[in-house]
């Protein structure tokens, strides 16, 4: 069975996981999943990426369970290794990245919604990251982003109690940025996503990256970074129009 769906349109590749009942990770989806978002960090025709679970119920319940208890050390090995590359390669897309979240979104689900740059939550959406409960490890890498996102202490309180949540606390904290009714999930995400494609994609994408990155660079790193990524966009003919653009419009004022 395909348990992910890829479906391009004007550019916009949108990722529906589709693992019965409950949208749940297994080795298999996070080897397409990983796959996927390797290619499209190199296509170029990427305008952007949406991420989404299938039906009306989960957006991803976390790890399949079913799998965790026949694993074997070898396939526990590659899980955390296809687990953590998951969430690198979703934080690696230099164009823009939303999630609709039409369910519940915990464990690598909730962890995937915080790494996407944009998420429209439906209001009957539940979130957690439960595994403390369950005998289960959150991969490090989701973990430093929840960190990032939603602080030291909330980060703490969520992986301590293990407990569940609704869409409206998960705005709160700043895990999803919008929340709308179920039928209204997937129109809001795609208006987000299609406003951020419009805008100069190697800007987006140069933006993008010193904010994911530029944390763990020096001052001269910093500045090397700036001078390529302005060369590499001033010389298109799309700034030079932009730039004529601008230039006559302050004239006129």
């Amino acid at each position: 069975m395909n348990m992910l769906h890829v479906t391009r349109e004007n550019g916009i590749v949108t990722l529906t996981l589709d693992n019965p009942p409950a949208n749940a990770v297994n080795n298999a989806l996070l080897r397409d999943l990983v796959s996927t978002l390797h290619d499209l960090k190199f296509d170029e025709g990427v305008r952007g990426v949406l991420i989404t679970g299938q039906g009306d119920r989960f957006f991803c319940a976390g790890g399949d369970v079913k799998e965790f208890a026949v694993i074997t050390r070898e396939l526990g090995r590659e899980r955390v290794r296809l687990g953590s590359r998951l969430k690198t390669g979703i934080s690696q897309l230099d164009c823009p990245v939303v999630a609709a979240v039409n369910g519940t979104a915990v464990g690598t689900g909730m962890e995937m919604v915080a790494l996407a740059d944009y998420s429209v939550s439906s209001n009957t959406a539940k979130f957690g990251m439960p595994e403390i409960n369950h005998g289960l490890l959150p991969m490090a890498k989701g973990i430093q982003q929840l960190v990032r996102l939603i602080g030291e202490k909330n980060t703490k309180d969520i992986l301590f109690n293990g407990d569940i949540f609704d869409a409206n606390r998960a705005e709160r904290l700043g895990i999803v940025d919008e929340v709308v009714k179920p039928d209204q999930v997937q129109a809001k995400a795609l208006e987000w996503l299609d406003t951020m494609a419009a805008k100069p994609p190697q800007l987006f994408r140069a933006l993008k990256r010193t904010v994911r990155d530029s944390v763990h660079m020096d001052d001269e790193s910093l500045e090397q970074l700036t001078e390529l990524d302005f060369h590499g966009y001033f010389q298109t003919d799309e700034a030079v129009a932009q730039l004529r653009d601008l230039n006559e419009k302050q004239t006129v004022s």
